[in-house]
Parts: C-alpha cells; structure tokens; sequence
C-alpha cells in the first residue's frame, strides 16, 4: 500500500505534469487508497502545499542547479526533490532528518540508485547551506518569488492594489483555508448540526453575514457526514452568495443562470424561489456535479440545459440573469492553488468569453429586467473593466447600486467587491446591470 509521501508524488504528477484538479485528485485518492487520518492529513497537507509554493521551490532548484551544478530537468523526478524542499522548509513537524531519509527512499522506490543519491546530496547541501539562499532584490520578484506567485499577477496587483495589500492578499492566499458550509435545513436540523460538531469538539464560528453559514477551522470529513449526506447542506464561501443577494429574487419572475454548474448560486437561487429556475452550463461534466448536487439537496424546480452561453438563444426573454462568468479564479486561490500557476495567455483569453456572455445576455434579458455579472477573480481587467466596455457598446442598460442589496461592507462604489485580506473570505466581484424600458 502507497503512503502519503508516494501519493503525493503520484498526485503532483497528476496535477503538475497532466494539469488536473489539485482537489479533484484528492478526492479520488483519498476514496481509493485506504488512508488513515494522520496519513490523510499529511497527504492533503504536502500535495496543496507543496503546489503553493511551487514557484519558490523552483527558484531553489535553479539555484541548485546553477551554483552546485545539480541538473534537475525530469519533470517526474522535480516533482520529488520539490516534495522534498517542501518538508525541509515549510513542515516544521516533520524533522529534517526524517523529511531526507522520506524522500530518498521515495526516489529509490521509483528511480536508480544513482538518482537517489543525487537527492541525498541535493537537499543535505541545502541544509548546510540554505541562510545563503537570498531573494532577488527587484521589489516585484522579491514578493513574486517569496510568497510563490507569478511575475505577471504580482505586477498586476501592486499596479491595482499597490505593494502593501499585495502582500497582505499573498499572506492571505498562502493560509490554510476554512471550509464554509451554507445550510439548508430547518432551524432545528441547524441546532441539531451546530450540537453535533460541538460534541465532536470541532472549532467553528458563525458567519457574521449570513445567519445560515457557518465556517470550519478544523479538519472535517464532511462527505462522511449525515448531514451532508441527507442534503442539509452544500459546500459554499460567503462571497458566492453575494450575486445571488443582488439579483433581488422576488415574485414570478423568469430567471435564468446562464453558467450555472457546479451549482452553489444555483441551488441559493432555487431557494428563494418557487419558480422554474433555467440553469445553463455549456460544460456537461461539470453539469453532472450539478445535477447530482440537485438531487442530493432535493432540488428540484430546475430547468437544465447544456448551451454555449456566448451564443445561447431562445423565443423566451428572461426577468433576470445571472452571469457567474468564466475567470481566471484568482480570488479562490487560497483553495484552488494550481491557479497560480495558469500561463498568462490563459487568462487573456478568458476576456473574450466574459465579453460574449454580456454582449448576449442582453439580448436575453426583457426591458426593465435585470442583469448581475459575477466572478471569483479580483483583476480589474475582468470586472471593472468588462461592465465599463459593456456600458460604452449598450446605451439601453444602466448600473444600479448595490447597496440597496447587499451590506455595505462590501460595496466599493458602483460594485460589490470582496477583498480576501480584509473581508477573510474569497475575492469576488459583481455588478448589478438594468435594462431599460
């Protein structure tokens, strides 16, 4: 049977080499392999952080490889002396001693001989010498190398957000996150859940927000959970609720949720209302997620439909939309690590989809109906930006302000705007669009 260490390197090659799922792979891992919870731990606690902190990680191996002439080019074998650099700086209950014996044995186990003593060398000459290990001195590569980003995404937020809160969001992304459970349940199955984790002692605090949230700080299986399994509840950060919160449910009114899947602002909406909600997602794996978590959660006044929402047409006109958009997620980075290290381009291309998804939505929308555009991304180019463009092309809509909707606290101006490092939840943004007459 495989430890946590070989499954780690089985998942990094997973996520690092064949770009899948960081949480999606340890899921699968964890209901396939026969972990015990200490195995588990360590297992989730070295895939996501050795992904975190891959790019430092990287900066070392360079090091190595330039001043101690190390050549470090296999991508399998990388992914080794990263997992263990990983534990010799960042696992402080893992002694060094044990973090180099781990790894080599590790590599012995899936290399030659000779590659083994290489990674002996590699990470012995790394703790005799690591004080000398310096950042580069340029401002943006000191931050960007430091705290594990890329280049362009630090150059980018300083530009937005200047130095200090740039730091501040990378501290913040780099924390161990909470995991945030929105409740469904009637109020005594609440008081039943919120005993019950009180008598398994788990630390958690309620949502100061939204009365039905409620934040974990420990570890918790949560699938094994009654709970969950009965459909009490689905997996949801604060800020996802905030779209939801301005679009203003009310009355029989014609919704559609033009990106609909996995599903959260979906089954939030369904909620509030008794209508036939119209859930659109152009991704079918993704609408699966969706329409499992449907039956879980007994929902069931839903229309599903698997269209290509930037050229998405129908004879219906819709009361109100929801476009929760394709982005480049760099607001969920504290839970999704691997997004820090998409390439550039990716992003840039997102721009194109966000625009098409507006420019035909309005197409959607009946006059005086109402449009909010949201993403989990905190980059100016994808918010502000696209809502100002799309203003400038569309006389007919007017944005209306969101505090009439939402607290306060999250209004900045014209816009909802979730700062990770000041509001501790996920970075988003929304905005809240009028047809007119």
């Amino acid at each position: 049977m495989m430890n946590s260490r070989e499954l780690t390197y089985k998942a990094l090659n997973e996520i690092l080499i064949h770009n899948q799922n960081c949480n999606s792979i340890l899921h699968n891992y964890t209901n396939k392999y026969n972990l015990d919870s200490q195995e588990k731990q360590l297992f989730y606690a070295l895939t996501k952080g050795t992904i975190t902190r891959k790019i430092y990680l990287d900066y070392l191996i360079g090091l190595l490889n330039s001043n101690y002439n190390f050549k470090v080019s296999r991508k399998k074998f990388k992914n080794i002396i990263r997992l263990g650099l990983f534990q010799l700086i960042y696992m402080n209950s893992i002694p060094d001693y044990a973090a180099v014996n781990e790894t080599v044995n590790l590599c012995k186990k899936r290399y030659i001989g000779r590659l083994s003593k290489k990674v002996n060398a590699l990470l012995r000459i790394y703790l005799r010498e690591k004080d000398s290990f310096k950042l580069p001195q340029e401002s943006i590569e000191k931050i960007a190398y430091g705290y594990s980003f890329p280049h362009y995404l630090i150059e980018e937020w300083v530009d937005n957000f200047g130095k200090k809160n740039t730091i501040k969001l990378c501290e913040y992304f780099n924390k161990e996150p909470d995991l945030n459970l929105h409740f469904y349940g009637t109020e005594d199955e609440f008081k039943n859940f919120l005993a019950n984790l009180k008598d398994n002692n788990i630390d958690f605090s309620k949502s100061k927000y939204f009365p039905n949230l409620i934040k974990i700080h420990d570890s918790f299986d949560f699938r094994s959970d009654p709970f969950f399994i009965k459909g009490k509840y689905y997996i949801q950060d604060e800020s996802t609720l905030l779209p939801v919160q301005l679009l203003d449910i009310s009355g029989d009114e014609k919704i559609l949720d033009l990106c609909a899947a996995p599903g959260g602002k979906t089954f939030d909406i369904a909620n509030r209302t008794d209508k036939l909600l119209y859930a659109n997602d152009i991704d079918q794996e993704r609408l699966q997620l969706l329409k499992n978590n449907a039956i879980r959660l007994h929902v069931n006044n839903l229309k599903i439909l698997c269209e290509d929402g930037t050229n998405f047409s129908t004879d219906e006109k819709f009361d109100k939309i929801l476009i929760d958009a394709t982005c480049s997620g760099y607001g969920v980075i504290q839970k999704k690590p691997e997004i820090r290290l998409k390439k550039e381009d990716n992003y840039k291309n997102l721009i194109k989809i966000q625009k098409k998804l507006l420019n035909n939505s309005a197409n959607l929308l009946k006059s005086n109906g109402v449009l909010v555009y949201s993403t989990c991304t905190i980059n100016k180019t994808e918010n502000e930006e696209r809502i100002e463009e799309f203003l400038n092309e569309h006389n007919d809509f007017e944005l209306e302000n969101p505090k009439n909707y939402v607290d306060t606290d999250f209004v900045n101006g014209d816009y909802v705007k979730i700062s990770p490092h000041i509001h501790n939840m996920d970075g988003s943004f929304a905005a809240r669009l009028r047809k007119k007459c």
